[in-house]
């Protein structure tokens, strides 16, 4: 099962995004 969505910024550990419907926070995510 796979999410794709638009990174809206990458700021040290943490990762901004939109439309990633499902993800939950602590989630794993490859860029």
């Amino acid at each position: 099962m796979s999410n794709s969505g638009k990174i809206v910024k990458v700021a040290g550990p943490l990762v901004v995004s939109e439309n990633m419907s499902g993800s939950k926070m602590f989630d794993v995510v490859y860029v």
